[in-house]
């Protein structure tokens, strides 16, 4: 486990990761607990230490879900007015002006290190907040595959 864990195994603790949330969310057949579901298994497979899970809701992003020790409240809503059609992976960075203004609420403190849009075709369904990992280690570019494939699952657990 940690930073040599994931260095030295990547491809096998990757895949077994995106095995395991699809694993741990299956089960939950009641659709008000699934966001939670989904966050406490990116808390757990992923290693993070926080995460959260948003529902568009006609228009804006609900809070519907969170794991982990946050440091301050969640927003309980994101508004962007429909705008935003991004469905790739926001990379958070405090000094980044790319960032959009809507979802500037998520970076204070550097608690978010990546927010990935979840869409099911032109269907948009929720927004995940990931922390950063237990081991302080950043999120890799790497990670980024497994997280999509995971972003993927939970957008059709969602539907």
């Amino acid at each position: 486990r940690g930073y040599f864990g994931r260095v030295l195994h990547w491809r096998r603790r990757s895949d077994d990761a995106a095995k395991r949330f699809g694993q741990r969310v299956i089960g939950q057949s009641d659709l008000v607990k699934l966001p939670g579901a989904i966050a406490n298994a990116l808390v757990a497979e992923l290693e993070l230490e926080q995460t959260a899970v948003w529902l568009w809701r006609t228009d804006s992003w609900q809070l519907a879900g969170q794991a982990g020790q946050w440091a301050q409240p969640l927003p309980q809503h994101l508004s962007d007015s429909g705008r935003s059609q991004t469905n790739s992976v926001i990379r958070v960075r405090e000094s980044d002006l790319a960032t959009p203004p809507w979802l500037r609420p998520l970076t204070a403190n550097d608690l978010v290190e990546l927010i990935v849009p979840l869409w099911v075709g032109d269907v948009r369904v929720g927004l995940l907040a990931l922390g950063k990992r237990w081991d302080e280690e950043i999120i890799d570019e790497r990670d980024l595959e497994t997280i999509e494939l995971i972003a993927q699952q939970a957008a059709l657990f969602l539907l």
